[in-house]
């Protein structure tokens, strides 16, 4: 899953130095995680978020996150797109 972190999007950025062990010196993140990563922060700090993750076929669709301070956008791009 495609994970686009704004500044101050706080949850993701605050899992992101968990899983790492470290601080990050950004103001952002871009970057692919796996999608259980998003979802466990999601059904944490933003359950509602859960049902607008798109849920295409594996290997034929890539789920996108963008996190803000303001809150989430989902949406999914089909990987045919870029052949």
């Amino acid at each position: 899953m495609w994970l686009i972190l704004e500044a101050g999007a706080r949850p993701f950025i605050d899992a992101l130095e968990q899983a790492s062990g470290q601080k990050l010196n950004v103001p952002g993140f871009l970057g692919l995680v796996p999608r259980q990563f998003a979802v466990h922060i999601l059904r944490e700090d933003c359950p509602a978020a859960l049902d607008n993750l798109p849920n295409g076929e594996p290997g034929s669709v890539l789920p996108v996150l963008v996190a803000t301070k303001g809150g989430f956008r989902v949406d999914e791009v089909e990987y045919s797109r870029f052949t």
